[in-house]
């Protein structure tokens, strides 16, 4: 049961702060809603190139995080990170190719793994999969979710 987080996503003052515009999020968050809504058609005959962007996006200087529940089955890691290894091609592929995962650690205890590089346009890669975590990331690891924050916002 979702209702009381997605209850907090749905406030005024909530969407105000998010910028969220008229009544986006309705359906995702509304009553109990965990944020996803089924599209059984979503992305039929879809030839629009994800990887491109984020690659262009990289290119432009805009940092990036990708983070993850290690054991989240609807956004499977794995798949992603295959991704970020061989379809996104950008200024720092060989950066990337050479970052090593290391252990993420909050006040002394590991939360998860980051793994990071930063391309010629001073733009930072980061993946990061949140140890015990599955699809709500903040609720099961809330420690990991505020470091893929910061290293979003800085």
């Amino acid at each position: 049961d979702y209702g009381e987080w997605a209850g907090w996503f749905m406030r005024d003052d909530v969407k105000e702060a998010l910028n969220v515009c008229g009544s986006a999020g309705t359906e995702a968050f509304g009553g109990c809603g965990g944020g996803c809504v089924g599209l059984p058609s979503f992305d039929d005959g879809d030839r629009f190139d994800y990887s491109g962007a984020i690659a262009r996006a990289l290119d432009a200087g805009v940092n990036l995080t990708f983070y993850y529940g290690e054991q989240d089955t609807a956004c499977n890691y794995v798949g992603a990170l295959a991704m970020a290894n061989s379809s996104l091609h950008w200024g720092g592929t060989a950066a990337w190719a050479r970052a090593p995962a290391r252990p993420l650690h909050l006040a002394g205890a590991s939360v998860g793994s980051v793994r990071s590089a930063v391309g010629p346009s001073g733009a930072t890669l980061t993946f990061i999969t949140a140890d015990g975590a599955g699809h709500m990331v903040p609720m099961d690891n809330g420690a990991a979710a505020s470091l893929a924050l910061a290293s979003i916002v800085g």
